[in-house]
């Protein structure tokens, strides 16, 4: 190999390397040389990944099969000239190109229609260079050129590479030449004709190194410019999914123009990941939603093609509406239900139960088909707001001719807290024994006398079903069975019955029972607590003076 630079810029030492582990200090005919004498050594049958293909240009060689390599485009041309070896082509709207005369098995004659392929631009005389389709370039080897775009027959292939024939002359391509992409197996490519590009020659060695990646590369640069051209916001274009990745699809486009399908562009419905919709090597319909020519990025949807389902939502799902649905995420604020295909609402958490749960998963499971009440439509943004327990009878309907104060009923601990526990009457229906209620003596700790799960027996001392809170007393009870001879309550009155006219002054104590009415909201728990702390401490100092007063 000479010193001389090649066209591949920064690729240069990698090809060079490419092309000298392959052929050492042996030039391309010695290497092929070799490779003939080592095929005449008799030796078992052996796969033909080390032996070259017969020789197409002998005569008594087969006709090699009539599959193709991937050939530019063909074009009609009419010769209009003919000047020595050059042959002057009309391709018509002003374009005119040069072929040699050498591509013809006969000799043309001007007007003669035929078919060319176009190689590449004469810069100097402002020509196409043009090569017949099946033709090989039986250029002279002193008139072969760096640069010049040649048709040759693959007739072997080794480790490196393929080896070729050009103008009566043996070539190599290095196998990162062969294609735009790695190739595994070069057998295919045996005994078929490869458009390819001398990227270099040495004359003293009589070694040509050939290209048919530069060709496929420049026909590329040909397609990316004319799509890039076409290419507008909004079009609907048709494309072949090339890669997936967690975050979206790429699609080609056509000349080796790449645009990425964002996974939320994907489809109207949720997608976990693009393999979900999409497979490689598939065709698919696009629609450009961004170009952006200064990073070279092209930004593709696929759900624009189809019909919007959220167009008329508001009319298809009417507030207080109750629809089936399937839970399709959970998260810890709710659970999206799938109203149709592309069509999610959420369930808030506030609006999975009337009952108090720990998880959102003791109420609901991915997949699982739920009856939702539509509570709030907001087609603009794209929101549905949904509940799945007003889609069940309310239990706090007929609360409060069931809950009457100083009634008595068992129920069930269902959680504790600093200020007291919360006791289930019935699913979805919950009362608050407060800390001060739970015995009739001083309680440090709520655990100490009721724990979760617990089944306890309690007294209704307060009811407020506009607030949806009851306050409950165990204490009620144990005063009760202490005093005998106290009057039966009456229905709906508030236990409260004394021998001594009610007179509490006499009872510190019954002072500070009146706090049962102060009951609170699961996320006022902390602010109760301290609150409930301050008015104990006030009323003992109340009780305090009263005794004083009254010793």
């Amino acid at each position: 190999m000479n010193d001389k630079p090649n066209d591949f810029g920064r690729a240069d030492a990698q090809l060079d390397k490419e092309v000298a582990d392959a052929l050492g200090d042996a030039s391309v005919e010695e290497l092929m040389d070799a490779d003939a004498a080592a095929d005449a050594t008799p030796a078992p049958p052996v796969a033909p990944d080390s032996a070259p293909a017969p020789d197409p240009t002998a005569p008594d060689a087969p006709a090699p099969p009539a599959a193709e390599s991937k050939d530019p485009d063909l074009h009609n041309g009419t010769i209009v000239a003919i000047t020595g070896d050059d042959v002057l082509v009309d391709l018509g709207l002003k374009n005119q190109g040069l072929v040699s005369i050498t591509q013809f098995e006969e000799l043309p004659k001007v007007g003669d229609n035929v078919e060319f392929i176009v190689e590449g631009l004469i810069e100097a005389e402002g020509l196409l260079r043009l090569t017949r389709r099946g033709a090989i370039s039986k250029v002279p080897w002193e008139k072969l050129e760096k640069g010049m775009t040649v048709e040759a027959h693959v007739i072997g292939f080794n480790t490196g590479g393929l080896e070729l024939k050009v103008s009566g002359h043996r070539a190599f391509m290095p196998a990162s030449q062969v294609d735009l992409h790695h190739v595994d197996d070069l057998v295919p490519l045996l005994s078929h004709k490869l458009v390819s590009k001398v990227i270099d020659i040495d004359r003293r060695g009589r070694n040509i190194i050939l290209s048919h990646r530069a060709v496929l590369e420049e026909k590329q640069s040909r397609q990316r410019e004319q799509v890039i051209g076409q290419l507008e916001v909004g079009q609907i274009r048709e494309g072949t999914v090339r890669n997936l990745q967690d975050f979206g699809a790429f699609v080609d486009l056509g000349g080796g123009i790449d645009g990425l399908i964002h996974i939320s562009d994907l489809a109207y419905s949720r997608v976990d990941h693009p393999r979900d919709v999409l497979k490689a090597g598939q065709s698919v319909q696009v629609k450009i939603l961004k170009i952006d020519a200064e990073k070279n990025r092209i930004s593709l949807g696929c759900k624009q093609v189809q019909p919007d389902p959220w167009e008329g939502v508001e009319h298809k799902f009417t507030v207080g509406a109750q629809v089936s649905g399937r839970v399709t995420r959970i998260a810890r604020f709710g659970a999206f239900v799938e109203l149709e295909q592309g069509v999610e609402g959420l369930v808030p958490a506030g609006e999975l139960s009337w009952s108090h749960f720990h998880r959102i998963e003791d109420i609901v499971q991915l997949n699982q088909v739920v009856n939702v009440s539509v509570l709030n439509v907001d087609a603009g943004r794209r929101r549905i707001g949904l509940s799945l327990k007003q889609a069940q009878a309310d239990p706090w309907a007929d609360a409060d001719s069931k809950y009457l104060p100083d009634t008595v009923l068992t129920g069930t601990v269902t959680r504790t807290t600093t200020f007291g526990a919360f006791v289930q009457l019935e699913p979805g229906v919950e009362g608050l024994i407060h800390i001060s209620q739970l015995a009739d003596r001083r309680v440090d700790q709520v655990e100490d006398v009721v724990k979760t799960g617990q089944e306890v027996t309690v007294k209704v001392v307060d009811m407020d079903p506009d607030q949806r809170r009851i306050g409950l007393s165990i204490r009620a009870l144990a005063e009760s069975a202490a005093e005998p001879d106290v009057a039966p309550p009456q229905s709906g009155k508030p236990r409260g019955g004394r021998r001594d006219g009610g007179d509490r002054r006499r009872d510190p104590e019954g002072a500070r029972a009146d706090v049962r009415k102060y009951v609170v909201n699961d996320d006022r728990e902390a602010k109760a607590s301290e609150s409930m702390k301050s008015l104990l401490d006030k009323l003992g100092e109340d009780a305090s003076g009263l005794k004083g007063g009254i010793g």
